[in-house]
């Protein structure tokens, strides 16, 4: 179609046909073409508004995000009909008249006056858009262009699966490239998201490469870090967000965090609005890095098609086109005393649609499957037998070796199974005689150390969790911190850790309350309660308000009457590449007595834990070493005497006691607990007539400090191990216990065998770190 034959118009298109249609005119130069989608033609045709109103009116009818904004969308259809519906969006519109959270564009009107409109593939669209046309003809030309040229007979393949309909699709498209097709004029259609791993899949082994859709930032590592480290001050929140920023794609999806945040710039306190902008994180857009030369996708039901080759995939019912329900807010019946389409109006015009583009093609093959794990599959409401020569999907065995080769395996693994003799079985074991069977080898092949530094952005970032990983098993670290390959499950148990947390860093603030406290420290989390853990949430309230009380009451038993809580830690390692320690402590007792600084450290725990300073020269255990060595990197502590560092097991019978290490110094761990003799804050310290017990865990100054360096030690060999790309299975055994194994979710994947193992150590294992 010939653009350029209409300057100085007004095109109206649908929202999704945009780019395509914008690439099609600037192929014809320069044509001064306003384009107008139909969303923006209702906005300023009607009013706009933004997502502070849908704050207000989410607000102000004590519902969701997404409800009011269902409510907001609707206001769009409002007459003056008797409806009880209708009436409360009325008094909606009122309210945002009122407070002036809806906009009005008078200007608009004045500029389409007189001009002539061209109306593009819009024959399928609402009802409400073709009154609104209709009202624009009083003052405009209204021209109606469709880019559906000539019809002809296709061909449609179907599939016993979806990975046979993606194998014969990229088998056919290494067909045209064989035959000279350039690979960008080939087009992937109707590609959802239940079919991208296939696509993935089977196209790397076909070598085609492919710009798939772009996705969602939903469920990627930098958005989870932003939701964890959400706070009033946004700046500090980015500022700490920077170093989860592991990639490309990371740090695209952290400046659409921040042109997000920056939408919300009128609220008071970003903690007002935190449910609605995280929703709106959750939908951000993302895209991989595009290749040059690939296969593309487009959306068939709006893109321009051309003459480019298109594969229709998944051409199966309720998938294309997607079925409209009488599920709005608004029902059918309301539709249609509102003069707008209801859902058999919005399927009949869809269906439509589809099978005019699939006529009008130029190039086109289309493919289905007929079952998937769930069931049969059936094919499109929009099929009509006229307009198709139906075929099977058979993939050819010229196009790809590993693919012939997996085949083949499948295959061998049938026979040996059921003794089924397939015809792949037949033709690829002639062809294929070589081929190793039952012959895997799990043995790490290693990575180009380059790859590495590029992956992680030429910056390393560690923790003690992250390196206790490591010296567990490197090739786990490797899974879970550089491919990110786990996913975070969010328990119930982690959710009370939080709010734990949380409230003991509050505990000692003037006008504290623990109800408030608590009730809006459960409400933070992303988290649903059913009904057994919100009992168990006000038993474990009461259970916390104990702690809160013996923890103050421990007060009693030290000088140290100083407290920081929460305290983030970041040690600069080395510079290039960077590599960077990381912690956060719970809290720090100090003060100044006698002209010395005296500190003690507690971490408090929820979970399960233990204490073995023996298995720091593994790598292991490091956790109150590592704090240690923390504190020591904290400004005005550097010169400060360790008193102690400590685990507090939030439910210990044990009255709460502290676990851990003191400074052997009596003079120093007299401040930190004055009761040390038979002490009542610290376990196992006690003093007879000679002197200290054996039970009781000490150490001097010069220890502490070795300690310490034995930290820096293990967290530059863990570095320059990671940065080195050494990532063997490796899981280590201690004291005839497989720590390394011990909780990992990567057993299906690494497939470790008992030579794998390394034994290590050979203290008792009554202290080693679970």
């Amino acid at each position: 179609m010939d653009f350029s034959k209409y300057q100085n118009q007004v095109f109206i298109i649908k929202d999704e046909s945009k780019e395509s249609i914008i690439k099609k005119i600037q192929q014809k130069g320069l044509i001064n073409i306003k384009i107008i989608t139909l969303s923006e033609l209702k906005k300023k045709y009607f009013f706009d508004y933004t997502n502070k109103t849908i704050y207000e009116v989410s607000k102000k009818y004590q519902v969701n995000s997404e409800i009011a904004k269902i409510y907001i969308e609707n206001l769009y259809y409002i007459k003056d009909i008797e409806n009880e519906k209708i009436s409360f969006l009325k008094e909606i519109y009122e309210y945002l008249c009122e407070k002036k959270l809806i906009t009005f564009n008078r200007l608009f009107h004045s500029f389409l006056k007189n001009k002539k409109i061209v109306l593009i593939d819009l024959d399928d669209v609402d009802k409400f858009y073709e009154n609104l046309f209709d009202e624009l003809k009083n003052d405009n030309e209204i021209i109606k262009l469709s880019t559906f040229e000539g019809s002809s007979i296709k061909k449609i393949f179907s599939a016993k699966d979806k990975e046979e309909e993606i194998a014969f699709v990229a088998s056919k498209i290494c067909s045209l490239i064989k035959d000279g097709v350039d690979i960008n004029k080939i087009k992937l259609a109707n590609v959802g998201q239940d079919y991208i791993f296939t696509i993935k899949k089977i196209f790397k082994l076909f070598n085609v490469p492919i710009n798939l859709p772009s996705s969602t930032a939903q469920g990627t590592i930098i958005l989870k870090k932003f939701i964890e480290l959400y706070k009033s001050d946004m700046t500090l929140c980015f500022e700490e967000l920077k170093e989860y920023i592991k990639s490309p794609l990371d740090k695209n999806i952290y400046d659409e965090l921040i042109k997000l945040v920056n939408k919300y710039a009128w609220c008071n306190d970003y903690n007002d609005v935190k449910d609605y902008l995280i929703e709106d994180a959750n939908n951000i857009k993302v895209q991989e890095p595009k290749l040059k030369n690939a296969v593309s996708t487009i959306d068939f039901e709006n893109d321009l098609l051309g003459d480019d080759y298109v594969f229709l995939i998944n051409f199966n019912q309720g998938i294309i086109p997607v079925s409209a329900k009488d599920e709005d807010y608004l029902n059918n019946e309301t539709k249609q005393l509102l003069n707008i389409s209801d859902s058999n109006n919005i399927n009949k015009k869809r269906i439509i649609n589809v099978q005019n583009r699939i006529r009008s093609a130029k190039n086109l093959i289309v493919t289905y499957s007929t079952s998937d794990l769930s069931g049969l599959l059936y094919i499109s409401t929009a099929y009509n037998p006229d307009d198709f020569e139906n075929h099977d999907c058979l993939v050819d065995y010229t196009s790809s070796n590993a693919y012939n080769k997996i085949k083949l395996v499948s295959a061998k693994d049938e026979f040996k199974k059921f003794g089924t003799i397939s015809d792949n079985l037949k033709v690829l074991s002639y062809n294929y005689q070589n081929l190793l069977y039952e012959s895997y080898k799990n043995d790490y092949n290693g990575i180009n150390k380059d790859n590495i530094l590029t992956y992680i952005g030429n910056k390393l970032t560690l923790s003690y969790s992250s390196i206790d990983t490591y010296y567990k098993c490197a090739f786990r670290y490797y899974l879970e911190n550089i491919l990110n390959v786990s996913d975070f499950e969010t328990r119930f148990e982690t959710i009370i850790g939080n709010i734990f947390h949380k409230i003991l860093s509050k505990c000692y603030k003037d006008n504290f309350n623990l109800n408030v406290e608590y009730e809006q420290a459960c409400s933070e989390e992303e988290y649903i309660f059913n009904a057994k853990e919100k009992y168990f949430l006000n038993k474990l309230k009461t259970e916390l308000s104990k702690i809160i009380d013996t923890i103050k009451e421990q007060d009693n038993y030290t000088l140290l009457k100083n407290k920081l809580f929460e305290c983030r830690v970041n040690i600069p390692i080395n510079n290039n590449p960077k590599v960077e320690f990381k912690g956060f402590i719970d809290k720090i007792m100090y003060d100044e007595i006698d002209n010395t600084k005296i500190a003690a450290i507690v971490d408090y725990k929820s979970g399960e834990t233990s204490i073995n300073l023996d298995n720091v020269d593994y790598g292991l255990s490091m956790q109150l070493p590592a704090y240690a060595y923390l504190l020591k990197h904290i400004k005005g502590f550097e010169d400060a005497k360790i008193g102690g560092f400590y685990l507090q097991k939030l439910f210990d019978d044990d009255n709460l006691k502290l676990s851990g290490y003191s400074n052997s110094n009596l003079d120093i761990l007299e401040k930190v607990d004055t009761t040390y003799k038979n002490s009542l804050l610290i376990n196992n310290l006690k003093v007879g007539k000679n002197g200290l017990y054996q039970s009781a865990k000490v150490l001097s100054d010069e220890e502490i400090d070795e300690l310490c360096n034995k930290v820096l030690n293990k967290i530059r060999e863990a570095s320059n191990d990671i940065l080195s790309s050494k990532f063997d299975i490796n899981p280590k055994e201690l004291n005839n216990k497989n720590i390394g194994c011990k909780y990992c979710k990567f057993k299906s994947i690494c497939y470790m065998k008992n030579a794998d193992i390394q034994k290590i150590g050979g203290e008792s294992d009554d202290e080693v770190d679970k």
